[in-house]
């Protein structure tokens, strides 16, 4: 084609650049109408708590997403579905109560284009009583029974699977870890109080945030009294909630004006777990000393010197005394002169 100066050259310009912008529209159109999946990762769970994994999945998968866990000793998979572009998936708290503490990988699969899972679980292969993972492309390897690939081996080989060029699915994995219950007090020196005192309590746990805690805080004995006098019973219960925090916090306070002295019991649990913590509180009716910090000399006052023995010259100092002297000797020498 002949392309002449002036406005021919204009218009063909012209017809490249709507040209070129359709074709980078197109690209995008197809881009945003590929399936994908994807979810924010949930780094570690205490067992008791419950473990939710919520993304986004477009292409809207007619029979779901697949979610595969692999653990310690342990493997599931089950189908979630996508509500709108949304997904979750939950191992509840009484599921991870009976896990073993460890390491837990989690897949997603998406069925992608072909709107069929072409990595799915097959019973009885290859043989009675035996599960494997197969794949429409010939691939397979089993999960449970004689000769099966261990946890981290078969999310290594599921994924080889999926990410295979003749499979059409596809995948997104994360890892979480599986951690026994904790409950730690914030360190705050002495646990001695005077009666009276308000006593705050505070700690970190690795429990969910929302997780109910009941604390009390009882004597450890009661004393013996006479008939005559009733008993003088103190203590406290009550039901607090974990807070956000890295780590996550908890808190209550403690009035201690009625109370007897002697020596309590401070326990802390969590209900869904069966997680126990205990500490000693001693209260007593006379004033507790506090600490104070180390004060600086004020005017008036002779501050402490530190006692010790001088050094003795070293070596070296005495080399360069010798020196000095030597060239002061030389020096009156050349006067003299």
């Amino acid at each position: 084609m002949r392309i002449t100066e002036g406005h021919d050259m204009e218009h063909h310009e012209n017809r490249i650049c709507r040209l070129t912008g359709s074709a980078i529209l197109a690209i995008l159109v197809i881009c945003a109408m590929v399936p994908a999946v994807s979810a924010e990762p949930v780094t570690s769970v205490a067992k008791g708590d419950p473990y939710v994994l919520t993304g986004t999945a477009t292409g809207n998968p007619g029979p779901g997403l697949a979610v595969w866990v692999f653990g310690n000793n342990y493997w599931s998979r089950e189908t979630v579905q996508v509500v709108g572009t949304t997904f979750t998936f939950e191992l509840t708290g009484a599921e991870t109560k009976n896990l073993a503490a460890g390491m837990y990988s989690v897949i997603v699969q998406h069925p992608m284009f072909n709107n069929q899972f072409d990595v799915y679980l097959s019973a009885n292969t290859p043989r009675a009583g035996e599960t494997s993972v197969v794949s429409t492309d010939g691939k397979n390897f089993v999960i449970q029974g004689q000769g099966a690939l261990t946890s981290p081996q078969a999310a290594g080989a599921l994924i080889d699977m999926l990410n295979s060029p003749d499979i059409d699915d596809t995948c997104f994995s994360t890892r979480f870890f599986l951690e026994d219950p904790w409950i730690e007090p914030v360190e705050a020196g002495s646990q001695v109080y005077q009666v009276g005192s308000q006593i705050t309590f505070s700690g970190h746990t690795n429990l969910a945030v929302g997780d109910v805690l009941l604390y009390s805080v009882a004597p450890v004995a009661f004393e013996p009294t006479s008939k005559e006098a009733p008993p003088e019973i103190s203590g406290s219960a009550e039901q607090i909630s974990v807070q956000p925090g890295s780590p996550r916090t908890f808190s209550f306070t403690i009035d201690t004006t009625s109370w007897t002295p002697g020596n309590y019991l401070v326990t802390v649990q969590n209900p869904e777990t069966d997680y126990t913590f205990q500490a000693g509180v001693l209260l007593t009716d006379t004033p507790v000393p506090t600490h104070t910090a180390i004060q600086t000399p004020t005017e008036g006052t002779t501050p402490q010197t530190a006692t010790g023995t001088a050094a003795e010259p070293t070596q070296a100092g005495l080399s360069l005394i010798a020196v000095i002297l030597a060239l002061a000797a030389l020096v009156l020498r050349c006067r003299d002169r």
